[in-house]
């Protein structure tokens, strides 16, 4: 069984290879012996720092190992089906049966005429060729437009998805709009690269299935409010309130960040660049796009999607155009704006279209 100090001494090492890399380069190369020696230069609570270190990242990085995502996906299973066994021995109250109050003859006029094959074929001959359908689906079936909303967020009754269901009505069509977010499912609405549910979103662009995407990306890591620091905190404690991770300069992240604003760094970048990505498959399978996120801060200095190199090259495309739309003037009790990216939505195409 290995002493306590040689825990902490693995600890150590540990903590080197997570935190500096060239370290853990330099010490691979190093013999036993050596690296026993320098190990014993620790201190005891250098070591226990060490420790509680490591221990954090593992807990902040369990959940992406795959047995945990087994794990997790085996007991989601468990759950629904002990879910199943219970409501399997339960007896559920039967609505009572209501009868009609029409007679005999108001049934036989109001009932629903389903021509027969005989009818079909003497309609035919009758209208030379025109045969009637044979079924009523066929005649009220209606074309069905798959939206994809990323970062949807929770269904509320004044949100795009009641609008647009509201104009689908109005309009003779209608609209299956696909909410993935972790709010709706935190399995099959998380939009983590390599999980299941954005590479059935990737298969359903490539396949031209996708008529219209609704973005909009979480803007925690890019929000101009971390700039405002709380008044009365000193420089010196950032541990309070959110620092800035990004600048216009550096877009990708700010150096001096700790590992866990490094990660959460890391979520935002990739969930920005999936955006992107879904606006590329828009240009080139086809569908209409719309991306959602604040507008450019007064300051330059400031990071802004916008002003992002990535955006910056899509918007010299003709078809690709960027709002300034003022929420106050919709009913908001703010005045911040907020930007709008816009693909192949142009004023002279139909609703439908």
């Amino acid at each position: 069984m290995p002493t306590p100090s040689r825990n902490y001494r693995m600890h150590g090492l540990i903590w080197a290879q997570i935190r500096i890399p060239s370290l853990a380069h330099g010490l691979n190369q190093c013999t036993l012996a050596g690296v026993n020696k320098s190990c014993q230069t620790f201190s005891l609570s250098s070591l226990m720092e060490a420790e509680l270190l490591v221990e954090q990242a593992f807990a902040d990085r369990i959940y992406e190992f795959p047995r945990m995502q087994i794990l997790t996906k085996m007991t989601f299973l468990r759950q629904k089906i002990s879910r199943l066994e219970t409501e399997q021995h339960m007896l559920y109250p039967r609505r009572a049966v209501k009868r009609g109050s029409e007679n005999v003859k108001e049934h036989i006029s109001s009932a629903l005429q389903i021509p027969s094959l005989s009818m079909n074929r003497n309609l035919g001959s009758k209208k030379h060729g025109q045969s009637i359908p044979a079924t009523v689906d066929a005649i009220t079936a209606r074309p069905v437009f798959l939206v994809v909303h990323l970062f949807s967020g929770r269904r509320r009754s004044t949100d795009i998805h009641a609008c647009l269901d509201a104009f689908a009505g109005q309009m003779g069509f209608r609209v299956q709009i696909l909410s993935l977010d972790t709010a709706v499912s935190a399995h099959f609405g998380n939009l983590q690269l390599g999980r299941s549910p954005w590479k059935h979103s990737a298969t359903l662009y490539r396949a031209r299935r996708v008529s219209a995407t609704i973005c909009g990306s979480p803007c925690e890591t890019f929000s101009a409010a971390r700039h405002h620091k709380p008044e009365g905190m000193p420089d010196s404690d950032t541990r309070k309130w959110p620092r800035p991770l990004r600048s216009s300069a550096r877009f990708l992240g700010l150096p001096g960040l700790t590992f866990r604003e490094l990660r959460q760094l890391a979520q935002g970048s990739e969930f920005f660049f999936q955006g992107l990505l879904a606006a590329v498959w828009t240009l080139q399978y086809g569908g209409v796009y719309l991306s959602e996120h604040p507008w450019k801060p007064e300051d330059e200095q400031k990071v802004s999607i916008w002003t992002s190199p990535w955006v910056q090259l899509l918007l010299q495309l003709p078809q690709v155009k960027l709002h300034r739309v003022c929420q106050w003037r919709w009913g908001a009790a703010v005045s911040k704006p907020t930007g709008i990216l816009a693909i192949k939505c142009t004023k002279d195409k139909s609703p439908m279209q």
